[in-house]
């Protein structure tokens, strides 16, 4: 499934937090050896508790496809993790939104995870990961305004260069913490 259909099955079981942002989540979990997603995934009841939402069910078995798929991703030395966001197709302004979004679910728990963790961590990881944090930290504040301020070319070039960083990052935070937190 991609983007544009996760959405539209979290819009279906009204789930506020955007698809973009649960993969950040998920991605900051998989790099942190954290295999408990309980607290991720949204609860099968309704809101009204009273019986199962079909909706959430989907919702919820899809999410759970997307956490294999991912970690099969970043396990992988021939699979290419890539992010989950938007296709080329949709306007940088909503990419741009997606992507901060992304950034923002990686960055939410991980200074948690860091600040219990660095005991296990050489110096040099903590600070690479503090670095890697304080970017992720400036790329969740993008908005759509923010890349209005150049050539449409430019644009979708600076963009690009953000998402590959990103990218390549969260390869290098997985490497850098899956044996050591």
């Amino acid at each position: 499934m991609d983007y544009k259909d996760l959405e539209a099955l979290r819009k279906r079981a009204s789930d506020s937090m955007d698809i973009a942002e649960y993969h950040g989540i998920i991605c900051l979990y998989l790099s942190c050896n954290i295999d408990s997603f309980d607290d991720l995934l949204p609860s099968e009841k309704s809101n009204d508790e009273s019986n199962d939402s079909i909706h959430i069910i989907e919702f919820r078995n899809a999410l759970l496809s997307l956490i294999d798929n991912t970690s099969n991703q970043l396990n992988s030395t021939e699979l290419p993790f890539l992010l989950l966001l938007p296709n080329d197709d949709e306007s940088l302004e909503k990419r741009a939104t997606a992507l901060s979004l992304w950034c923002q679910g990686f960055i939410d728990g991980l200074g948690l995870v860091i600040s219990e963790n660095t005991a296990s961590l050489s110096e040099s990881s903590v600070s690479l990961l503090n670095e890697i944090f304080d970017d992720f930290s400036q790329i969740s504040t993008l908005t759509p305004h923010s890349a209005k301020n150049e050539e449409e070319e430019e644009e979708e070039l600076a963009f690009i260069e953000l998402l590959e960083y990103v990218r390549v990052s969260t390869e290098l935070i997985f490497e850098e913490t899956k044996i050591k937190i």
